[in-house]
This record gives structure tokens, C-alpha cells and sequence, in this order.
């Protein structure tokens, strides 16, 4: 239709029933944010070696689950292969490549 111009206005200003609501940290993010803890904080990381949770072989996976305070084994499981983790442990080399290992070596 020649001669009609159609003006769009870009800014809306939309908002989601669930905008207001917060959001739960996931098991994934509660595990790469301990390990984050873990190795950046010097003080924690003696803290661990001084309880005798961190050792020569690294963290043992019970323990992490522990400190995560995740109830679950099977919701631990889900987290330690979830694609979004294994990506973490490749750019921390983080060695995760036998899932039968009781330690992790951090």
C-alpha cells in the first residue's frame, strides 16, 4: 500500500508475571561455586587441609557434596555431568574423566 508509513516503537516496556519472583541457585551453580571458593580463597583452602577434607589426592566427592549442602547422591550425580560442569572442569582443569573416583581433584 503505497503512502502508508508504519512507525514501530522499539522500546516496550514489557515485564513477566515471574519478573518480581527470585530465583534458587541450582545444585550446578551451588557445585562451580564451591569450587570457585575453593581454589581462589587461600584462607578456606587451609581451612579444608587443616579438617583434613582437602588432601594430597584432592576433595573427596561425599565431602563436596556436604560442603554444597546437597542432600541428594542423585541430584550430585546430575550436577557432576551436567554438560554446564564438565565445561567448568575443562577451563579449570578440573580432571573429572572417571566418574568411579571418590576424590576430585581440585
Amino acid at each position: 500500500m503505497p503512502g502508508v508509513n508504519i512507525l514501530y516503537d522499539w522500546k516496550l516496556d514489557y515485564k513477566h508475571k515471574q519478573s518480581g519472583k527470585k530465583t534458587e541457585i541450582t545444585s550446578k551453580e551451588k557445585l562451580i561455586n564451591e569450587i570457585i571458593r575453593i581454589q581462589d580463597n587461600p584462607v578456606y583452602r587451609q581451612f579444608l587441609i587443616a579438617k583434613k577434607i582437602l588432601t594430597n589426592k584432592g576433595i573427596k566427592k561425599v565431602d563436596l557434596r556436604k560442603l554444597c549442602n546437597i542432600n541428594s547422591r542423585q541430584v550430585f550425580s546430575k550436577a557432576i555431568n551436567s554438560p554446564m560442569f564438565i565445561q567448568f572442569c575443562k577451563d579449570r582443569d578440573i580432571d573429572i574423566s572417571n566418574p568411579y573416583k571418590h576424590y576430585m581433584k581440585i
